[in-house]
C-alpha cells in the first residue's frame, strides 16, 4: 500500500455538476502537481471559504485524478445530505476551497492471475472507480467486475463513467429500476457462484450495512476482501481518535481499535467488528 506526503493546499474549482439524485462531482485544481500519484482509497478532507461550513472538515474519497507539470486536478463524488456537503454543493467554478491531504491507504493493485470483484454502493463508487482508472493507466489484463448497487437509477452515480472504463459492469437496484432487483450482495452472490473455483478478491466501499453483508459473503466462502471505510473522521491523520474502528483478530471480540484515517481506510473487511462499529 501507499502512503502518501500530506499537506494543506488550496485548491480553485472548476466544475461542480449534478450527477444523478441529490449527487454532485466536484472538479478541483490544484496550483502545484502532486509528488505521489493517488491510488483508489486515498482521500483529502476538505472545507470551503466563508463561515457557514462546519468546525470540522469533511472526508471524501479521491474519485478522479491527473496530474501535468503545472498542476493537479482532483474530482470529487458526493451526496448533498447536511450541512458541510450543502456547503460544498453551492461551489461555483473560480470558488476556492482547503484541502488537506492525500490521506490514508488505499487499495493495492491487483494480483496477477486474480479477478478483482468490486462493490460499491452509491456514493462509495469513488476509490473502487480511481483503482479502474490506474489499472486502466498500466495496461493491466487482470480481470475485474463492477458490481454497482443503489435504491434506484438515480442514485447509480456516474454510472455511464463506470461503464467507459472497460471492464464488465453489473448493476442492482432495490427498485428494480436498473439491473438485478434487489441488494448488490444479492449481485456478488451470483457473480461468485458463476467465478466459482477461480482465484478472487473481493474490494468494496459503500454504506457500512452493504459492507457487512459483502464481508460475510467473502468470510463464508473463503474469499480476500478488503474494505474503504466511510468512518466519520474529524481530523484524518490519526491524531483525535474519532474514527476508531474496532477490530478482532479472528474470535469475534475487539481485540483492539485502528483508526480508520491512517490504518484505513482500506482494511482487512475480516477483521471489523460491523455491528459494533456501527453503534
Amino acid at each position: 500500500m501507499t502512503t502518501c506526503q500530506r499537506a494543506v493546499v488550496r485548491a480553485t474549482v472548476r466544475e461542480l455538476r449534478a450527477t444523478g439524485r441529490d449527487g454532485f462531482l466536484l472538479r478541483v485544481a490544484l496550483p502545484a502537481p502532486l509528488v505521489q500519484p493517488l491510488e483508489g482509497g486515498h482521500f483529502f478532507m476538505l472545507r470551503t471559504d466563508g463561515p457557514d461550513f462546519p468546525f470540522l472538515n469533511r472526508p471524501f474519497s479521491v474519485h478522479e485524478a491527473s496530474h501535468t507539470a503545472s498542476g493537479s486536478e482532483l474530482a470529487f463524488l458526493f451526496k448533498a445530505i447536511g450541512r458541510g456537503t450543502g456547503c460544498l454543493s453551492r461551489l461555483r467554478a473560480g470558488d476556492s476551497l482547503t484541502l488537506v491531504g492525500p490521506l490514508g491507504q488505499p487499495f493495492p493493485a491487483a494480483l496477477h492471475g486474480d479477478t478483482t470483484i468490486l462493490v460499491a454502493g452509491g456514493v462509495g463508487l469513488p476509490p473502487l472507480y480511481l483503482w479502474l482508472k490506474r489499472r486502466q493507466e498500466q495496461g493491466s489484463r487482470d480481470r475485474a467486475l463492477l458490481l454497482y448497487g443503489a435504491r434506484s437509477r438515480d442514485q447509480l452515480f456516474e454510472l455511464d463513467a463506470a461503464l467507459a472504463l472497460g471492464v464488465p459492469v453489473r448493476t442492482a437496484t432495490e427498485d428494480g429500476s436498473h439491473g438485478l432487483r434487489g441488494r448488490v450482495d444479492k449481485l456478488l452472490e451470483a457473480t461468485l457462484d458463476e467465478l466459482a473455483g477461480q482465484p478472487t478478491r473481493v474490494y468494496t466501499c459503500g454504506p457500512d450495512p452493504m459492507m457487512a453483508a459483502v464481508s460475510r459473503i467473502a468470510t463464508r466462502r473463503g474469499i480476500p476482501c478488503l474494505a474503504s471505510l466511510e468512518t466519520l473522521m474529524a481530523c484524518g491523520f490519526g491524531v483525535c481518535n474519532a474514527c476508531a474502528v474496532p477490530v478482532t483478530d479472528g474470535d469475534g471480540t475487539i481485540a483492539r481499535y485502528a483508526r480508520a484515517c491512517v490504518d484505513g481506510p482500506v482494511m482487512d473487511a475480516s477483521q471489523v467488528l460491523w455491528q459494533a462499529a456501527a453503534h
